[in-house]
């Protein structure tokens, strides 16, 4: 994990201290099951209303 996302879970943790309420975990792109889910994620929030995201560019969390 970079230290970026190191950064974000540390965070999380302090946000979030009760264990197995919520988990944060970043997204595999290279996972077509996870980049499914983000983009039927995406389509329900966004509806037509927004251009689907490249999820290859960049870090994808899921909470």
């Amino acid at each position: 994990m970079s230290s970026h996302g190191a950064d974000i879970a540390a965070l999380a943790r302090t946000l979030f201290p009760a264990k197995g309420r919520y988990k944060i975990r970043i997204v595999d792109a290279s996972d077509d099951d996870l980049v499914d889910t983000l983009a039927d994620l995406h389509r329900s929030t966004f509806f037509d209303a927004a251009a689907m995201p490249q999820f290859e560019l960049g870090a994808w969390w899921l909470a």
